[in-house]
């Protein structure tokens, strides 16, 4: 027999057409159809438990019983047909039925052909501590799969077969199916930071599906879809619990080290076992990785991985600058320097955000044509001012913007963003990775009236907490990732990739895994 789930209403006629859409309190029904309620001829939608889809982000509590006999009304009252034998609380938000026009009475399992709302045994619904999950062929046992390994900073990647160890306790294995690439993972492959470590697998912008876990992770499970966040999110360490922070005490461990925290080794080695090295706790530019499950985001099933790929840093970091970091306000004035990814993340979140002007400065027309796109009300190009452009700035605005952002990575431009912004009460943001030894400076009299001068990492989002709901913000379409893939690339010519990067031609490639 089938189970199944069963959402009675009363005085409600669905459009069977779209039940399959229908989400209550972002219970998702996929597959659902409508069919016959003999019980008490009520339209039924039923779709199998399998597909049903619970996000830990939301409240939305099931738990299935040892009994497995289950009825309940919505808002969570218990249903008078059985006082010891229930699924849990359901609650739905008034703005849920009402979006979809539903009184939705009942949420009960059901597992028989037959769709009688009680009609339920045993043998048919086993708790949740009962149920298996099915387990991957490979679970346990190294893998051998492809990835594009960095021996030297400024030589091309070697895509080459490597062994992926099994995830140790705490940690999780994931199958990637597609990654972006980004400037951080350019900044290490081309020798700025200070640490070089090398043999070395990077990337860290990739979304995929869980392949298997280690002992004690509960967050996920195989077949699991996931963005890894290189920004973990552990939720115990002092960081997290501080609740002044995004960032935690797994992503220290390594923003700098290149192994994994429980035994400080390697799950990655070459064919002839030498250790390669991890970057940012993900390494997403391999066929598989291993991570610490504070690495791994839970996401919606139904987000297309090669898009959602792009929340696991430069989208998330420019549009979360905008809202999170400068909390920037309706009807405020903006400068964003660099219209790279992060930069044109930046200008939607301000647009998005209600800004009512807001400049790019770049020193490509193309770049600057494209960001009006993307909600540009202003250009300059600074290769064709005479002054400097904080003081262009200063003079289109009446004294500076409230808010600038530095998406670029050099101390110059930091500086300008910084002297762009109103004197009493401009905010600028640093979001650009500089180089290693390239410092910023200014007399501390730039701040003395109020300016304030302020940075973060991942936009401020935590990984694990916050990812599931950007991914949402796409599929609702606030957030719109498609503008930013430029290039689409199988994994294979990675290289290629790189070099469109580095030339500055397009925004972000997007590699698909299986091609």
């Amino acid at each position: 027999m089938q189970r199944a789930l069963v959402v009675r209403t009363q005085g409600v006629n669905f459009d069977c057409n779209q039940i399959s859409k229908l989400a209550i309190n972002s219970v998702l029904f996929q597959g659902a159809v409508a069919v016959p309620d003999t019980h008490s001829r009520t339209p039924v939608i039923s779709c199998p438990c399998s597909q049903l889809v619970q996000r830990s982000n939301n409240k939305v509590l099931i738990k299935l019983t040892d009994d497995g006999f289950a009825a309940h009304r919505w808002r969570g009252r218990k249903s008078s047909s059985s006082s010891s034998s229930f699924i849990g609380k359901t609650l739905i938000p008034s703005r849920t039925t009402t979006q979809f026009a539903a009184s939705v009475q009942h949420l009960v399992s059901v597992s028989t052909t037959r769709t009688s709302a009680f009609a339920i045994r045993n043998s048919i619904m086993p708790s949740t501590d009962q149920q298996q999950r099915t387990a991957s062929p490979t679970e346990g046992q190294v893998i051998k799969c492809k990835a594009a390994v960095a021996y030297a900073p400024k030589e091309p990647l070697s895509f080459e077969d490597i062994l992926v160890a099994p995830p140790q306790a705490g940690e999780v294995r994931v199958k990637i199916t597609h990654s972006s690439i980004c400037q951080s993972d350019l900044y290490i492959l081309l020798g700025k930071d200070k640490n070089h470590l090398f043999p070395r697998i990077v990337g860290h912008e990739a979304a995929g599906i869980v392949e298997s876990v280690g002992a004690g992770v509960t967050s996920v499970q195989p077949g699991d879809h996931v963005i890894p966040a290189w920004l973990a999110d552990c939720g115990k360490c002092f960081h997290c619990k501080s609740g002044k922070s995004n960032c935690c005490d797994v992503l220290f461990h390594h923003f700098d080290g290149g192994v994994m925290l429980s035994d400080k080794k390697t799950r990655f080695t070459t064919l002839d076992g030498k250790p390669i090295y991890h970057f940012f706790g993900i390494s997403t530019f391999s066929q598989y990785s291993v991570m610490e499950e504070a690495c791994c985001a839970k996401v919606n099933p139904n987000a297309p991985l090669d898009k959602i790929c792009l929340l696991g840093c430069g989208v998330a970091t420019g549009i979360g600058s905008a809202w999170k970091i400068a909390k920037v306000t309706p009807g405020s004035t903006v400068a964003v320097f660099g219209l790279g990814t992060i930069g044109l993340a930046v200008v939607e979140g301000c647009k998005a955000a209600g800004a009512s002007r807001i400049i790019g400065v770049d020193i490509s027309a193309a770049k600057l044509e494209l960001g009006k796109k993307f909600g540009l009300t202003d250009t300059i190009n600074s290769k064709e001012i005479s002054k400097p452009v904080e003081e262009v700035i200063s003079d289109m605005t009446n004294g500076g913007v409230w808010y600038s952002f530095e998406c670029i990575g050099k101390s110059g431009v930091v500086t300008s963003a910084l002297e762009s912004t109103q004197l009493v009460c401009g905010v600028a943001v640093i979001l650009g990775l500089a180089a290693d030894k390239d410092n910023v400076t200014f007399h501390p009299s730039t701040l003395l009236y109020g300016r304030t001068w302020t940075s973060g990492l991942f936009g401020g989002y935590k990984g694990r907490t916050d990812l599931p709901g950007l991914v949402e913000k796409y599929m609702d379409g606030t957030i719109n990732l498609d503008h930013y893939i430029s290039h689409k690339l199988p994994f294979s010519k990675i290289n290629e990739g790189i070099q469109l990067l580095k030339d500055g031609n397009g925004l972000r490639t997007v590699m698909n895994y299986d091609e």
